[in-house]
């Protein structure tokens, strides 16, 4: 392999070469566009520099130990000379940054130095070598993203290292004391490794340092307070670590700090007064720390600040009016705290991009946004204001994130969106996070690659399910980042785990309609942005919580380590009771794991889809849904419908009633009751050839006396079998009674059915419509009852309305046979229509007999009667249930004459 070097010019600089190369490139870029000056610039210089280092040799020992120390890394394949130096400076245009040795070639008899190493990204699988003391003019070494193992050298502390770039490698053990040897250190950077223990105190003597990066390891302990001596430092980051103990005061010693970051460190609150005294500082993070509660930190001396981050810090109170005044803040996340107040009305710092203030206490109206901002106040207490407001028509100008902002009601749709109500409701859930429908295991998962990407995103599909995401991805050198979804489709997995969707703080997934019940949760995991390849790539680990219903069910989940692998597939799965028709599943980034593998900005929550199914029997089947408006409707509208032909019956019935009887008037009527064995006679054993016609009661038919008189026979039932053949009832509503009685409410629903239809439903129905059309006005439900009573929120009672009370239906009976017997004791000579039949056969209602006798007391009478004229045989055999009686009525006009066994 041929290596890339570049020298450069660090000693006794030739000035007179230096005024030429000057004055050349001045008069190139007067004379040609600046496309071009560039590249005559460095054709000049190669020219001019060339012959001049091309003498220049690298001493034999320094190649000697630059060959062994690429191999003690790992590299094997390099190959050194004494000339590399020269050789190589025509590709210095075109070296990679990421792997290059630097020279200084300026020393006597031409003589070059190395005095930079740089093997980055290499995946080197080697240990740091301890020969890197025999390059004496070495002043950095950078062997970032490598697979590099063992500790530091302690013979490095003898070279005066200004630089030790180490992130991203396999370096474990405690940290070396002997660190504090290294006096002209000024860059540390030991971010990504599994070092554990203390930080040793020594590092305190490296009082030139100026960059300690110690994130991602497994750091534990207190912050030793020799740290307060480096009053040089501008940038310390210990994130993702298991400190202990609180945030020390004597950060308030390091003047010239600029970014300090604290996420998810393992250090207590609360967070010391005496950061106020930071005024460099540019970039503050702090996170996930462990407090009861702490007011607003004082802010107010750091102007410069560019991004603050004080996320879940159980930080109170009012967020301070000189934080919307920041000049220079482009980057604010103060979610997950319990800040309570109202916001300004409106929020146009010029430089402000993203406002995270999820999961907060906050009050009051929405704000006006600067377009172009990304705003997530979503979790809060807003007022609910009317769609119409100016604040809620900024959503084209304004990424803005509201979900469950106010607390109102069952708000879902945030302080802008009405109440929001379903029209109906299901019992499951299948989402494909990030990718398109599929359909696998015989259910279709929904995508979710119609919902936008960004930093605040709040989206509802058509059936119920939606998304809310909160934050932006840090360090990605992208403030537009619009990478939230993953899409790995050459991984030879399920179609179904080849899409994700990731977040960079929360990610939500609700359904807010869901019948209300106990919950199977499965939740499809596969990592498939990280890699375990034998490279730097599979140092990298994600970690986030998971919670259901707002409770924690997975702590610092790994879905590399469940899975047992990257690109492969995982289920948890989880319980969850829904009782509002919301069920709300939250992913959070608690700040744990890395984020610089495979490159910067790679971190927070992923899930590649869900599945919800009940564990309970859906009260309405078919599809993943139940339709209670339609239902509602439905049986509303029967209601009506039955209730208006109640009606217009009734008002029939009374108008022909009293048309009859004014017809009538005068006539003295006499009532006749004939036996069974009479009628069969009389029709012929009901000869068809004596059948006149149909009504709506059943046949009608001729029948001859023994004295010729002829009657037209009009039998019917009421709330009892007819013969066999005429099956049939002569009240719809009795029927259902007396079907409801025998538990054969079934026999009512209409047989072109078939199996196609909802028992329980339908019974449900026939119960409450019966209850509706209770003869009783006091015992029918009221519409709310129904409608309870239909959604299965209220028990239907037991009281179900019985056939045509006794009383309703003789009471008519019992006034005509009153005039009878009062006719027959006026005139007790009087012949009766009785005389003029059979003797034997005919039969006269006496004083014996009871008028108002009961129905079950006809029955039995009937019973034992029965006996002697059943006819095996005949067509018009009687049902023998013991229940059954037969009941006709015979016109002879102008007479009635009831005929009963």
């Amino acid at each position: 392999m041929t290596m890339k070097f570049s020298s450069s010019v660090q000693k006794n600089p030739d000035k007179n070469r230096l005024y030429n190369l000057l004055s050349i490139f001045w008069v190139v870029q007067m004379s040609f566009s600046l496309r071009y000056a560039f590249l005559i610039s460095v054709l000049t210089f190669i020219c001019l520099e060339t012959p001049r280092l091309a003498a220049a040799r690298l001493p034999q020992d320094e190649v000697d130990a630059l060959n062994l120390i690429t191999k003690k890394l790992g590299a094997n394949g390099w190959n050194f000379n004494a000339d590399s130096c020269g050789e190589n400076l025509p590709h210095v245009q075109l070296m990679d940054p990421d792997k290059n040795v630097t020279c200084d070639c300026e020393f006597a008899n031409n003589t070059c130095h190395i005095t930079s190493l740089k093997f980055k990204r290499f995946s080197l699988a080697g240990e740091l070598p301890p020969e890197l003391v025999q390059l004496p003019y070495l002043e950095s070494i950078d062997l970032s993203y490598n697979e590099l193992g063992g500790s530091i050298p302690s013979e490095w502390a003898s070279l005066q290292l200004k630089k030790i770039a180490l992130l991203a490698n396999r370096l474990s053990g405690n940290i070396p004391r002997y660190l504090g040897s290294f006096t002209s250190l000024a860059y540390l950077d030991l971010e990504l490794n599994q070092f554990s223990g203390m930080i040793p105190r020594e590092l305190g003597k490296l009082v030139n340092l100026e960059t300690l990066i110690l994130s991602s390891n497994k750091l534990d302990g207190n912050l030793p307070k020799e740290l307060a001596e480096l009053k040089n430092l501008t940038d310390f980051r210990i994130n993702d670590n298991n400190f202990n103990g609180s945030i020390p005061d004597f950060v308030q010693n390091w003047k010239q700090l600029k970014r300090l970051e604290l996420v998810a460190s393992g250090l207590e609150g609360p967070i010391p007064s005496s950061i106020s005294a930071l005024k460099t500082l540019t970039d503050l993070r702090i996170t996930d720390i462990n407090f009861t509660n702490q007011s607003f930190p004082d802010l107010s001396n750091i102007v410069g600040l560019s991004r603050l981050l004080l996320r879940n810090c159980n930080i109170s109170g009012e967020i301070p009016p000189y934080i919307w005044e920041m000049s220079e803040l482009r980057v604010l996340d103060l979610s997950f705290n319990k800040l309570h107040g109202n916001l300004p009305n409106a929020i146009t710092t010029e430089t402000l991009v993203f406002i995270f203030l999820s999961g907060n206490l906050l009050t009051g109206n929405i704000p006006m946004f600067r377009k172009g901002m990304s705003v997530d106040l979503s979790y809060n207490n807003f007022s609910q204001q009317s769609s119409g407001k100016p604040a809620c028509q900024q959503g084209m100008d304004v990424t803005l994130n509201l979900f469950r902002s106010s607390s109102m009601g069952k708000d879902i749709g945030g302080a802008c969106m009405d109440d929001l109500t379903c029209n109906k409701y299901w019992h499951s859930m299948y989402i494909n996070c990030g990718g398109q429908n599929v359909k696998t295991n015989g259910s279709t998962f929904e995508g979710d690659a119609a919902a936008s990407s960004g930093a605040a995103i709040f989206y509802q599909s058509e059936d119920e399910w939606g998304i809310s995401s909160t934050g932006d991805f840090m360090d990605d050198n992208d403030f537009q980042n619009r990478a939230y979804i993953e899409n790995m489709s050459s991984l030879n997995i399920n179609e179904l785990y080849q899409t994700a969707r990731v977040s960079p703080i929360s990610l939500t997934y609700y359904h807010r309609c869901l019948e209300n019940g106990n919950y199977t949760v499965s939740l499809h995991f596969a990592e498939i942005r990280l890699k375990n390849d034998n490279t730097y790539n599979s140092l990298g680990r994600r970690l986030f919580d998971v919670y259901i219903q707002n409770n924690l069910a997975e702590k610092d989940f790994n879905i590399e380590v469940e899975a047992a692998g990257v690109a492969k597939p995982v289920t948890k799965t989880h319980n969850a009771s829904v009782t509002n028709n919301i069920l709300d599943i939250r992913l959070y980034w608690a700040g744990k794991g890395t984020t610089r593998i495979p490159v910067s900005g790679v971190y927070g929550p992923l899930i590649s889809a869900i599945s919800v199914y009940p564990n309970f029997k859906p009260r309405f089947s078919g599809g993943g849904k139940t339709r209670t408006v339609p239902i509602i409707l439905g049986v509303v509208g029967f209601c009506l419908v039955f209730s208006a032909l109640a009606i217009f019956w009734w008002k029939c019935y009374f108008r022909v009633k009293k048309k009859r009887q004014k017809g009538l008037e005068g006539i003295e009527i006499q009532t006749v009751s004939f036996t069974l064995k009479q009628i069969k006679a009389a029709t012929g054993n009901f000869d068809p050839a004596n059948k006149i016609g149909e009504g709506g009661f059943g046949p009608v038919y001729k029948v001859f006396s023994r004295d010729f008189l002829s009657f037209i026979c009009h039998y019917e039932a009421m709330n009892v079998y007819f013969f066999e053949d005429y099956d049939q009832f002569s009240c719809l509503l009795d029927w259902a009674c007396h079907l409801e009685q025998n538990g054969n409410l079934m026999e009512l629903v209409d047989q072109k059915l078939g199996s196609e239809f909802n028992k329980v439903e339908a019974e449900r129905l026939i119960k409450v419509a019966l209850l509706c059309a209770n003869a009783s006005p006091s015992l029918r439900p009221i519409m709310s009852e129904v409608v309870s009573m239909i959604e299965g929120t209220r028990i239907i009672p037991d009281v179900i309305p019985e056939p045509h009370s006794e009383d309703l239906r003789f009471k008519a009976i019992r006034g005509q046979h009153e005039r009878i017997r009062s006719s027959l004791r006026g005139n007790q000579n009087s012949s009766s229509i009785l005389d003029r039949l059979d003797n034997n056969s005919s039969h006269v209602h006496t004083d014996d007999d009871d008028p108002y006798e009961t129905d079950e007391e006809l029955n039995a009478r009937f019973d034992t009667r029965s006996k002697h004229y059943k006819q095996p045989d005949s067509r018009s055999e009687v049902s023998t249930l013991s229940e059954t009686a037969v009941s006709s009525t015979c016109v002879h006009d102008p007479f009635d004459i009831n005929i009963s066994s």
